[in-house]
């Protein structure tokens, strides 16, 4: 079973399992070329005496014993690349599994508690027979607080659903493979038994070589034989089926139509600065408060220039460095990160496509690998129409401009595409996808404005604002030839499924 101690790399395993089955190969190939000296010397009739016929009867049983340390080593080669199969290519970490699992059950508390705290308080209004427009804008207030907590609540369960799910999966890889290499196991000791039986056997020669050890050993390790052949043509059986699964992977990318979301780690996005509620806001906080907010006003004007700042006097000279940029997704997102509760946002890709240099390359280098991706799959199963889903990984490039860089960052990128390979010629939709997580970090500070992330970060701790997760997909209709990839010029954009 999983503790925090468990530990579970499939590339890792693969790659030993690969080392494994190539030196067990090559132990094969000098046990069959002693094989066939064995034979040589127990079909030469040139000589037929008593002790030569021990000798030969001595030189079966070394053939017998052999055999079964090829058996074995065939039995050990099944069991790898079963192993190598039932592995997959999640990485599981027990630690990290234990630790997200406590972090979404102590956000489900906490979130539970706000939810108790709000409805009652939602009760509450609810009882009056009188509301003035303060109160009836407070009630709409709670409410929206209600749903957006009701929200969270549920994306808090899915992820701890997923976390225990990741426990479940390590327990079942662990229980299917605790079997394996027994046979091998088995049959290699059986055939070093055999070896010592012989040895003793040859006290005899040249007048006898006979033991009743050695008559048990050789009905035993005959039956055994047999079993392990019979379990080796079901262990074929599961090869062929394993050999047929594998067709469909080619690394982070599978035959699939399934569209593979990323699983939540927060080994990977932290929250360094957790709602505190026995925090007291300054007057200082206060003040800050106001400031950002002018800030994000301003932020989110088309085209603000410096002229703007005439208008505010407590604008700090740090945040000056911003005015003029263009702003617009970045400051949405700061918006909703004071204002949105925590809820998810969605991000419009085709600015940052169309925008941000670095963004652009980070969507063709994802449309690139499954280029090559979709060729190779092809190549592994014949197939003319298919679909395909990729895994994760994160953006190559850091975002060019300020607005993406306020925007996104640094993100988590997956993508699906439906495939058609046409006399000779691919037509691939895809669609790419982007998860981000936004929050402030400790200890580093804002690009551009060189402010310290601690400043926003304590406006979470306060409770007056929330980090969130973003999300956000842009798909493209493709076509090339086998071998060639898209350039770095602008691709036609078919779709854009997010928006402020």
């Amino acid at each position: 079973m999983m503790n925090e101690n468990s530990r579970l790399s499939p590339s890792r395993i693969i790659s030993q399992s690969d080392a494994a089955i190539r030196t067990l190969e090559a132990d094969n190939e000098h046990l069959r070329e002693s094989i066939m000296a064995i034979d040589q010397f127990t079909n030469d009739d040139t000589v037929n005496t008593g002790g030569i016929r021990n000798l030969k009867s001595k030189m079966e049983d070394y053939r017998t014993a052999v055999n079964g340390f090829i058996k074995a080593n065939d039995a050990d080669i099944q069991d790898h690349r079963k192993l190598q199969h039932l592995v997959g290519t999640l990485e599981l970490n027990g630690e990290t599994i234990r630790r997200n699992q406590e972090e979404r059950r102590a956000t489900i508390y906490h979130i539970e508690g706000r939810l108790q705290h709000y409805r009652g308080i939602n009760f509450s209004i609810w009882q009056r027979l009188f509301m003035s427009d303060w109160v009836a804008r407070e009630q709409i207030r709670i409410r929206n607080l209600i749903s957006s907590y009701e929200d969270r609540l549920q994306n808090a369960q899915a992820a701890l659903a997923i976390w225990e799910e990741r426990e479940q999966m390590y327990n079942e890889i662990e229980q299917a493979t605790k079997e394996l290499f027994t046979i091998g196991r088995e049959m290699r000791a059986k055939a070093k038994l055999g070896i010592g039986h012989i040895r003793a056997a040859t006290a005899g020669l040249p007048n006898s070589f006979q033991s009743h050890a050695l008559t048990s050993w050789r009905s035993n390790i005959q039956v055994k034989k047999e079993t392990t052949t019979t379990r080796k043509e079901q262990s074929q059986e599961v090869l062929e089926e394993l050999e047929a699964e594998t067709a469909l992977i080619y690394g982070r990318f599978r035959i699939s139509d399934e569209i593979i979301f990323p699983l939540w780690d927060s080994s990977i996005y932290n929250n360094d600065f957790p709602f505190d509620p026995g925090a007291i806001a300054t007057e200082d906080d206060h003040r800050a408060w106001r400031q950002w907010g002018l800030f994000a006003t301003g932020a989110s004007t088309p085209r603000w220039s410096r002229s703007w700042l005439s208008n505010f006097d407590s604008l700090p000279d740090r945040i000056q460095n911003a005015v003029g940029e263009e702003l617009s997704d970045g400051a949405a997102a700061f918006n909703h990160f004071r204002n949105g509760n925590g809820a998810n946002l969605f991000l419009n890709l085709q600015n940052a496509y169309e925008q941000d240099e670095n963004m652009r390359y980070n969507f063709h280098s994802e449309i690139r690998e499954m280029q090559g991706a979709v060729e190779a799959l092809r190549g592994q199963t014949g197939l003319g129409e298919f679909n395909v889903s990729s895994g994760t990984r994160l953006n190559p490039e850091y975002p060019d401009t300020m607005n993406w860089q306020k925007a996104i960052g640094g993100f988590q990128m997956w993508s699906n595409a439906e495939v058609r390979h046409i006399n000779g010629e691919y037509h691939m939709t895809i669609t790419v996808r982007t998860l981000d997580r936004y929050n402030f970090n400790d200890g580093q500070q804002s690009i551009g404005t060189g402010v310290p992330d601690s400043e926003n970060g304590r406006f979470e701790q306060l409770g007056w604002a929330h980090s969130f997760n973003s999300f956000g997909e842009i798909t493209f209709e493709v076509s090339w030839q086998e071998g060639e990839r898209v350039n770095d010029l602008n691709l036609p954009i078919l779709q854009n499924g997010g928006g402020r």
